[in-house]
């Protein structure tokens, strides 16, 4: 298995391939992340999972990446 770190040109054509199926994984998953996200309380922020055997295994929520809204609120004010 080839680390991220370890690829080179030769593998940009899978690393596309795999990239271009994120979105349709995405979808198949959504009713399972958003009930993650729902149920730590929040409904914005970067989640993070791996996929094993087509069900997400989750590991982190981000709720406010960046640190933006935490320093200077969040929205019109």
């Amino acid at each position: 298995m080839t680390r991220y770190i370890d690829m080179t040109m030769k593998e940009i054509h899978r690393f596309i391939m795999l990239n271009e199926q994120v979105p349709n994984k995405i979808s198949m998953l959504e009713p399972e992340i958003l009930k993650a996200v729902a149920s730590l309380g929040y409904n914005l922020g970067a989640i993070e999972f791996f996929i094993e055997n087509n069900k997400p295994i989750f590991i982190e929520l981000n709720p406010i990446w960046g640190g933006h809204a935490s320093i200077n609120g969040f929205g019109d004010d």
